[in-house]
């Protein structure tokens, strides 16, 4: 009996120790309002969406939350904006909003005042401006899909320390309208068809432009005003008005490394631009063998890269390109080698020993992911990373079911996947026993009974 006692005193302790501080759980039926759950939530909450229609406007002013759809699909948790607002309207820091159709708002996602957010997995359409960030520092935008909205599928103004990462950015006036904002990393994005501008960068400087394809709009990758930024990797393709364009204000920018084909491959109106890096081993956008300057290419296959001799065969043309302007001279012009080379990309993926138990729950995480040189751990998915070491144990404490995410990234991009993690309670159950002092004898039986 006073073993038992002990025990469950023991565990009572453990379960009382255990929950204190520890992170909520919120779930939001389409009955529901979203609204009202946030209101609810304290730093560190996860709110999470179940499949439905939502017509609201979201006002998230509380530090560290996850909000995300329970399915993490789009398509089936849906968010219509009241008319003349913002879906999701922003000031906080490290929130995550991940997993919903945003359609229908002044701004889908609207960050203000913002940092260490993440903006993932969310389908926008049918706004005026997809994504917008303002005075907001150091957030990701990632793996998102943006098209059709009437202005700016992304938008940043006065930020820093941004990445644009792996999102599909179409049918919009403008693919990425980036205004005097510095330091971002726009890699991995697709800004083709849109209708004015791939991107359009202007008064931005210490920028990274590398590996988005910006095809089929009337100007690809249009920078004004803009300077120190580096722009490399990208295919800039079938563009009907230019594909590089750079006002008499641009200033040291670096261009290289980029395949262009088009009938004006690029307008540029400064000679303050450097076109090629130094000859460097390495395969570079065409599949050649070294890293120097860019392809030109044209439609009609007139281009100085597609006509102009390479005799060595290093995968660099001979004569320096030099364009009717005078404005750009390009000493390393490459050679055609194979189609343009898209860069490589991290594919995330990992293994666990075991996905469900009695908690305290100790999971063996074992990296299995490709090209990746830097790997981020969030065990409970909720934008707090834990780990950042290839492999690692962690011990789910608290009874309940958790999303572990591995994100994985190379110069290039990055990459995420998840996995459920059921941490359960474990119950002690009565079991039924007594003893008697006596089992028969003669009426009147008295009998002692000993629980």
């Amino acid at each position: 009996m006073n073993k038992l006692i002990i025990l469950l005193m023991t565990m009572l302790i453990f379960a009382f120790g255990s929950g204190i501080g520890a992170a909520e759980e919120f779930y939001v039926n389409s009955t529901d309002s979203i609204q009202v759950a946030v209101n609810n939530a304290g730093s560190g909450d996860v709110i999470i969406i179940r499949p439905g229609t939502y017509t609201e406007n979201i006002r998230i002013t509380e530090h560290n939350l996850v909000i995300r759809s329970e399915s993490g699909k789009p398509e089936d948790t849906i968010i219509r904006a009241n008319p003349n607002t913002s879906a999701f309207y922003v000031a906080a820091i490290n929130t995550t909003i991940s997993g919903f159709k945003i359609k229908s708002g002044e701004t889908g996602i609207y960050l203000t005042g913002c940092s260490g957010c993440t903006v993932t997995n969310n389908d926008l359409s049918d706004n005026k401006l997809g994504i917008s960030l303002s005075n907001s520092n150091h957030n990701e935008i990632s793996e998102n899909q943006v098209n059709s909205n009437m202005l700016y599928g992304i938008q940043l103004v006065s930020s820093e320390g941004n990445k644009i990462l792996n999102n599909s950015i179409s049918l919009n006036n403008r693919g990425i309208n980036h205004l005097t904002s510095n330091k971002s990393t726009i890699s991995g994005n697709n800004v083709s068809n849109n209708r004015d501008y791939g991107m359009w960068i202007s008064y931005s400087k210490n920028n990274v432009i590398s590996g988005n394809t910006a095809n089929e709009t009337s100007r690809g990758i249009h920078l004004d005003s803009a300077s120190d930024n580096e722009v490399s990797e990208n295919i800039v393709a079938f563009n009907s008005v230019s594909g590089f364009y750079e006002c008499q204000a641009c200033r040291r920018n670096l261009v290289y490394n980029n395949y262009a084909n088009n009938f004006l491959n690029a307008n540029i109106n400064t000679r303050d631009t450097t076109w090629n890096k130094p000859k460097t081993q390495g395969r570079n956008i065409v599949g050649g063998p070294y890293i120097g300057g860019n392809f030109w290419a044209k439609p009609d296959g007139t281009g100085h890269s597609q006509i102009e001799p390479d005799a060595d065969g290093d995968g660099i043309i001979d004569s320096i390109y030099i364009d009717d302007s005078g404005n750009i001279k390009d000493y390393l012009p490459l050679a055609p080698f194979s189609s343009p080379q898209k860069p490589v990309l991290p594919v995330a993926n990992f293994s666990v020993n075991i996905t469900s138990g009695y908690a305290p729950l100790s999971v063996l995480f074992t990296d299995r992911s490709e090209n990746a040189v830097s790997w981020s751990w969030d065990f409970e998915n909720d934008g707090k990373i834990d780990f950042t070491d290839k492999n690692s144990i962690h011990t789910y404490t608290i009874p309940g079911n958790y999303t572990a995410k591995l994100t994985v990234s190379n110069k290039n991009g990055m990459d995420s996947k998840t996995l459920q993690i059921i941490a359960e309670e474990f119950k002690v159950l009565p079991v039924a026993d007594f003893s008697a002092s006596v089992m028969s004898g003669y009426a009147p039986l008295s009998v002692q009974f000993t629980d």
